[in-house]
């Protein structure tokens, strides 16, 4: 594990045997939080969300964050490869929920795990009361900004330690944040049985999509989105080289309603990076709709850091 301040389980999701991430506060039966990761070579609810879940479950939070089809150390199955690419996460999300019977819960996607957040907001808002949103093309894409992501398979030299380790450094503003550690975890995720299998099948689907205007319907949110009544937060790291601030802005302006915070010194992997800045502006926008958790902290990462980050803990 990559660090302290949680554990991991299995649940089977549907038909899927399904690897998660859970941490709750002591002594305490906190509102639900449910972590939704991107896509990537290697990537998993470890590998994105160690140094936030922490935080979440020492500020009151009960955390759960599962590694999506074809991602981690979820099934690899031929019967778990996501061959309806974001529908099979979203239709799978849903599932994880229902096992652990989860009927209200505080969603949080970063990249690709932003839309399939926002799906799932939209295909069940009863169940979902607030929705946070980390920097992601695939979002932009469904709200038409830019074209229908026609996702490819990973070229094989992303499936080596040195293409983790490149895609990384691209996701990251501070090199420091890719860690030995970091990149051997992608690696251990990738190279399971089935991975390659799964990650074909999900490109095949999407590359269907721009050509065949059901599924595209399907796929995109303009329309849907900015009506959601669910209360939304947008967070953006102000040095993201692969979904630019300037796409952040763009997608801003259809969501007139919904505050978007650009954060500075961080990247696409912001939550990673900065991770005390996440969890400051993610903190009281989780806490107005939890009113059981008081106080309401500040929005300070010095405050977030005094409640969640002693100095004992182990950190990456």
């Amino acid at each position: 594990m990559l660090r302290a301040g949680y554990e991991e389980a299995w649940v089977r999701a549907g038909a899927v045997r399904t690897h998660y991430l859970q941490a709750a506060p002591k002594g305490a039966d906190g509102p639900a939080v449910l972590l939704l990761h991107g896509r990537g070579p290697g990537v998993s609810a470890e590998t994105e969300w160690h140094r936030l879940i922490p935080l979440l479950s020492a500020a009151g939070y009960r955390v759960f964050a599962p590694d999506q089809l074809g991602h981690g150390y979820t099934e690899t199955q031929a019967h778990a490869w996501p061959r309806q690419g974001h529908q099979s996460m979203v239709d799978h999300n849903r599932a994880f929920l229902d096992a652990l019977g989860l009927d209200s819960v505080l969603v949080l996607g970063n990249s690709m795990g932003a839309y399939l957040a926002a799906k799932l907001a939209l295909d069940d808002p009863a169940r979902i009361r607030g929705l946070a949103l980390i920097a992601s093309l695939t979002l932009a894409a469904a709200m038409e900004i830019g074209p229908p992501p026609g996702a490819q398979a990973l070229p094989d030299a992303a499936w080596t330690r040195d293409g983790i380790r490149r895609a990384l450094l691209l996701q990251c503003h501070n090199p420091a944040a890719v860690t030995d550690a970091l990149v051997e975890a992608r690696f251990a995720a990738l190279s399971r049985d089935g991975v390659r299998q799964a990650n074909a099948a999900f490109a095949a689907f999407q590359s269907r999509i721009a050509g065949d205007p059901e599924l595209l319907q399907r796929f995109l949110l303009r329309r849907r989105l900015p009506h959601l009544s669910t209360p939304m937060l947008a967070l953006w790291g102000e040095q993201d080289r692969i979904a630019s601030p300037a796409i952040g802005r763009q997608l801003q302006a259809l969501l007139p309603g919904v505050p978007f915070h650009f954060l500075p010194d961080a990247g696409h992997l912001c939550h990673l990076e900065q991770a005390l800045q996440v969890a400051a502006r993610l903190l009281p926008f989780f806490h107005d709709l939890a009113p059981s958790l008081a106080p309401r902290p500040s929005a300070s990462p010095s405050v977030v850091l005094a409640l969640a980050e002693p100095p004992n803990r182990p950190t990456t």
